[in-house]
């Protein structure tokens, strides 16, 4: 996935090789950025099929929790002779700050980690960590139990939360903007969908993360927070309900 970014793929064309090799389990998770792996990688020589990698994998069980945010969504339109841009960004940012969805959130994760379970909160936004971060803080300490990692973190601080989360003795919460590529937690065995997502590929990136095999992990389970009362998050949960049934994942 990395090699499509403009830096990285200089920097492995500019390494003379016979052979190029890659491996993903979900190759296609961007359909604008695949073309360039395919130029700087190759075409695909092989994939995998179902039953070659079901053994390794947990199947997961999706809940749709439904949030009560409401938004009224402004398509783009003419006003005059003037383009008025839609409102998507301004409802992205009212979204982010709703205290009783972020309640939710912090309500499920806290509950699940109670009884022991290691919870991913995926999120897009920086502030929406800091909104739920300091939710949880007060009933979790922070760097025992409480972690959390986005962009502007090294791959240091990744594998130091790794290490502490899989010793740990009690259950534990990730809140993280980071967990689509190069992102390894086997233990996590629970993830909320705590940001509206439309790619159902990135949805699966996310939810692979708690799809690996530990030898403390029984089950797997996301929790799909859905916003059905502002148009364009319930057509985005739409999608996303499709692909988990095409999946084979079990909806609640």
């Amino acid at each position: 996935h990395r090699v499509s970014a403009p830096k990285i793929s200089e920097l492995v064309g500019s390494c003379a090789a016979f052979y190029r090799v890659g491996a993903s389990a979900t190759p296609r998770w961007d359909d604008l950025l695949w073309p360039i792996v395919q130029v700087v990688i190759g075409p695909v020589i092989y994939n995998a099929p179902d039953e070659e990698t079901s053994e390794h994998l947990i199947d997961p069980q999706v809940v749709v929790v439904e949030s009560d945010f409401i938004g009224e969504y402004v398509p783009t339109h003419k006003d005059g002779r003037k383009r008025v841009q839609n409102n998507y960004s301004s409802l992205l940012a009212d979204l982010v700050d709703y205290a009783p969805r972020n309640d939710l959130i912090a309500e499920i994760a806290l509950k699940d980690a109670a009884e022991g379970h290691h919870v991913i909160v995926a999120t897009s936004r920086v502030e929406h960590v800091k909104q739920i971060m300091k939710r949880l803080e007060h009933e979790l300490p922070l760097g025992k139990r409480l972690h959390v990692l986005t962009g502007r973190q090294t791959g240091a601080d990744a594998e130091r939360v790794r290490k502490v989360i899989d010793a740990a003795q009690e259950g534990t919460v990730l809140v993280s903007t980071v967990t689509v590529e190069g992102f390894d937690v086997p233990r996590a065995d629970r993830v909320i969908l705590a940001f509206p997502i439309r790619n159902p590929n990135l949805v699966k990136q996310i939810i692979g993360r708690i799809r690996r095999r530990h030898p403390l992990k029984e089950d797997a389970i996301a929790y799909d927070i859905c916003d059905d009362a502002c148009g364009p998050m319930k057509s985005q949960g739409r999608i996303r309900l499709q692909m988990y049934y095409r999946e084979g994942y079990v909806v609640k």
